[in-house]
């Protein structure tokens, strides 16, 4: 039995594939494969927030035509995409018994919608309420792939491999920025660019079509995914959660009848399932991580967002920020990136691994904001100057932090599902999270909306 305070440990034996931990239960897990890691992180790489990510390396394009507002308008628009998410939640809120989403479908039709948004988008966007349209279809994918592709693979998959699906959606983002520092999109198209928006878009087909057939291998050879194998159940609903037993195996493609991922649904299911997401096996933890996601939705995704171009331009910059805000959004996809890698090195990890990331997140969004707020010396501390190349490292080297920070913080909580949650509140937990992220996103972004200059 895991008492309250225990957490789930194992540990990969690389020569044989598979050891068994004691924690006071055993965890039987195959040896960390690189080739199936990869596998998610490719996965990952087409089916997220990849048109997100490249609408928003072209903000210098889009900055010239509509100004300084563009980046709230873009934020504005993707936050949209999140109202069609709800519906999806409704299973997942309620008990919801004798239904279930077809994730082939689900995913595939997702895959479609990015391929048509890219291919929008490469057409040609020359207005504002355009550039929203898109916004708000790629940020729809976006959302949806939180109550798709992450239940699927907390449902399905070993937690690690949901850590892999971000790094994958982060390295898209990365080679997003490398294109557009090759593309220079601050330059004129006649004085300087190398090539055009439609080329850009155009390039992030190829990782769509590649994600989805990561997918197709991933789901019919069954890579990663955890057996029916649930030994002891719930036997303790007391206020500080319910003790279990749990041993899970991961498959790497040895499945002689195919029926694992179901099996594991259906012995999900057979559990039990609870009236609302108020009887979660652990309330208070639950309540404390969608606290956490609350904030950094509300300050890094929607406020972060927003007075990113205003922070530059505080900085006096002789570009009036641009450069500063292409180099912000270079840096952030590096920092997301390593973060995700980072978070997905510890085996199981706990709650206290949030501590000091939270902390020093507060510290750095709040210098953010000063530099936003007062300019001068709190947006170029070390007093570069209008016409030094550095000009505007500070804000970016802040966006740096922040962004690490938090993606590490969000990648850490995905992977507590399974070490803190039973196996029938992790959909509903998950579900929990994607809810609070939808209504702080809506909340920071309409809000800054009306408080920006040029709202």
């Amino acid at each position: 039995m895991l008492s309250d305070g225990e957490k789930l440990e194992s540990v990969y034996h690389q020569s044989s594939g598979c050891v068994d931990a004691h924690v006071g239960s055993k965890l039987r897990l195959q040896a960390k494969s690189s080739c199936i890691y990869f596998a998610f992180m490719v996965f990952g790489s087409g089916s997220a927030w990849i048109t997100v990510g490249a609408l928003y390396m072209e903000t210098a394009i889009y900055q010239d035509q509509f100004g300084l507002i563009t980046l709230n308008r873009m934020a504005v628009g993707c936050t949209l995409g999140a109202l069609l998410v709800p519906c999806f939640l409704v299973k997942s809120l309620i008990s919801g018994v004798g239904w279930s989403l077809n994730y082939r479908v689900l995913i595939t039709v997702m895959a479609i919608v990015h391929c048509t948004a890219l291919l929008v988008a490469a057409h040609g966007i020359c207005t504002l309420a355009r550039l929203m349209s898109v916004a708000f279809t790629a940020g729809a994918a976006g959302f949806f792939s939180l109550v798709v592709h992450q239940v699927y693979l907390v449902k399905y998959y070993h937690n690690v491999y949901a850590a892999a699906f971000m790094a994958g959606d982060c390295a898209t983002n990365l080679f997003a920025s490398a294109l557009a520092i090759a593309q220079h999109p601050e330059l004129k198209a006649d004085n300087g660019r190398r090539f055009q928006p439609s080329v850009f878009y155009i390039s992030f087909l190829p990782i769509v079509v590649c994600s989805y057939s990561a997918y197709v291998c991933i789901d019919y050879f069954r890579l990663g995914a955890l057996s029916e194998e649930f030994k002891a159940g719930l036997s303790d609903d007391s206020q500080h959660g319910a003790a279990h037993q749990i041993q899970l195996v991961a498959l790497k493609g040895d499945s002689q009848d195919g029926t694992a991922i179901q099996d594991v649904d259906r012995e999900i299911d057979e559990q039990g399932s609870q009236p609302s997401l108020l009887h979660v096996s652990r309330p208070c933890m639950a309540a404390a991580l969608c606290f956490i996601g609350f904030c950094m939705d509300i300050t890094c995704r929607a406020i972060g967002n927003s007075i990113l171009p205003f922070a530059c331009a505080q900085t006096s910059c002789l570009d009036g920020g641009k450069a500063c805000v292409f180099h912000a959004s270079v840096g952030s996809n590096c920092a997301q990136l390593i973060a995700s890698i980072f978070a997905s090195l510890p085996l199981q990890p706990s709650h206290q691994i949030l501590y000091a990331p939270v902390l020093a997140y507060v510290v750095f969004f709040v210098l953010l904001c000063l530099a936003v707020t007062w300019g001068g010396s709190w947006a170029d501390p070390l007093g570069f100057g209008e016409k030094h190349n550095l000009c505007g490292s500070y804000i970016v080297s802040l966006v740096f932090l922040v962004r690490f920070l938090q993606m590490f913080v969000v990648v850490i909580r995905q992977r507590l599902i399974q070490s803190i949650f039973v196996p029938q509140d992790w959909e509903r937990v998950n579900s929990l999270f994607v809810l609070v992220g939808i209504v702080a996103n809506l909340i920071g972004v309409f809000a800054m909306s009306f408080v920006l200059p040029g709202a």
